[in-house]
């Protein structure tokens, strides 16, 4: 029995003994140690040995053969004609290229952009939530019968003062009767630009959303089709990837974004929290009180199976769990 171990030097094969029997030089070895697999340069000459090898990755501590190099290092080098301060420098360089590169790949993932399209979203509500009461009460000086309006931003920047909404259908009657202030033109058409921008910001974030559900239906498809693009986003960033929530159960899912709650559970003894993100789902919002609890449990249960899916490569099922979801709420 042979044991094989990768190092900055080479792929290094060693006997049981601890005897170094052979020797794979690398070219680039952080494009080789960066790799869970063999290569197939590496599979070749590990089966010219004619020998049962047994070959632990870099990933694999302590591994025999990791072992057998680490307890003889200095002689390991001299056989190999490498002196110790290059190996050192060999295994510093090393270290920066691995960093460099999975750095790079974390940075250009899939999970990274639905965070940050996530974080945006979230920030463009608290933005436009803000400009829009603040329009609210600005307005209100001089048509305060309309500032309760959902649709005030959209009349302001169409008509600007409530002379010219008399003949609007709806605000017609309360523009005539209105017992605002007259202000000046200036004024007015300040406030209309105010208004125009948070339609731009609406506009903005509608782009945003349609974004999230374009990467989620490539990234998570299963995910997305079965809690919506805006939950299932939510719920990756609240985890931090794909993969850290296809490893949570579903109990877990289910508090997603009710930490506060939770926390006062856990030091204060308040009622747990029943529901966190996807609270906002039809399936849970849309039921009785009394249900919303057994309903979040089923939902949690078949996104963890959908975010599995889609995580390690799994046919579509959203469907199927949609089906499943629905019948197990009918019986």
């Amino acid at each position: 029995m042979y044991h094989a171990v990768r190092t900055v030097v080479g792929l290094l094969v060693f006997s049981e003994e601890g005897r170094l029997v052979d020797v794979l030089r690398y070219e680039k070895p952080e494009e080789v140690l960066d790799e869970p697999e063999l290569t197939r340069e590496e599979a070749e000459f590990l089966q010219r040995l004619g020998e049962e090898v047994r070959c632990e990755g870099v990933h694999v501590f302590p591994g025999m053969g990791g072992e057998l190099f680490r307890s003889r290092v200095r002689e390991v080098l001299e056989e190999l004609g490498i002196e110790e301060g290059e190996y050192r420098r060999r295994v510093r360089a090393c270290a920066i290229a691995l960093s460099r590169r999975r750095l790079r790949r974390a940075l250009g993932s899939r999970d990274m952009m639905v965070k940050q399209l996530v974080s945006a979203l979230e920030e463009l509500e608290e933005v436009q939530n803000l400009l829009t009461s603040r329009l609210r009460e600005w307005y209100f000086l001089h048509f305060p019968e309309a500032a309760g309006l959902e649709e005030l931003p959209e009349l302001v920047a169409r008509y600007g003062s409530r002379e010219n909404m008399r003949g609007v259908e709806g605000v017609g009657a309360l523009a005539e009767a209105s017992a605002g202030a007259g202000l000046e033109r200036g004024d007015i058409e300040v406030m209309r630009s105010f208004a125009s921008s948070i339609l731009e910001l609406r506009t903005l974030r509608e782009e945003l959303k349609r974004r999230l559900e374009e990467v989620l239906l490539q990234h998570a498809p299963n995910l997305c089709h079965l809690a919506g693009a805006p939950i299932a986003g939510r719920l990756i960033s609240a985890a931090g990837s794909l993969e850290r929530l296809a490893r949570m159960p579903g109990s877990r899912i289910q508090v997603l974004g009710a930490e506060k709650a939770l926390f006062r559970h856990l030091a204060k003894g308040a009622k747990p929290p029943k529901h966190g993100y996807i609270y906002q789902h039809p399936f849970v919002k849309g039921a009785p009180r009394r249900e919303r609890g057994r309903r979040a449990r089923a939902l949690a249960a078949k996104l963890a199976i959908a975010a599995r899916a889609d995580a390690y490569g799994g046919r579509f099922i959203a469907d199927e769990l949609e089906r499943r979801l629905k019948k197990g709420n009918e019986a």
